[in-house]
C-alpha cells in the first residue's frame, strides 16, 4: 500500500477532486515508489516526474518545479 496501510490506499481511492502530484524522483524521504503507488490508487491522478531533484523540488530547481506547477495548473 502505498501510505504503509491498506487504510490509507482505501482513504486515498475516495479522493474525488483533481490531483496532480509533483514529485522528486531522487527524494530520500518519501521514496518515488510511494508517489507511484498513491497515483495509482487515487482516481484521474496524475504524476508528475522531476528526474533530478528530491524531497524539496521547489529549493532544488525552481525553474523546473514551477513549470510543473504551471502545467498541473493550467491543465497542460
Amino acid at each position: 500500500a502505498p501510505t504503509g496501510s491498506a487504510e490509507g490506499s482505501n482513504r486515498l481511492s475516495k479522493i474525488e477532486c483533481p490531483v496532480s502530484m509533483i514529485h522528486g524522483k531522487l527524494d530520500l524521504v518519501v521514496p518515488y515508489a510511494w508517489a507511484e503507488g498513491a497515483a495509482a490508487v487515487i482516481p484521474g491522478a496524475e504524476l508528475v516526474t522531476l528526474e533530478t531533484t528530491g524531497h524539496s523540488p521547489i529549493t532544488d530547481d525552481p525553474a523546473l518545479f514551477f513549470a510543473a506547477l504551471d502545467a498541473a495548473i493550467s491543465g497542460k
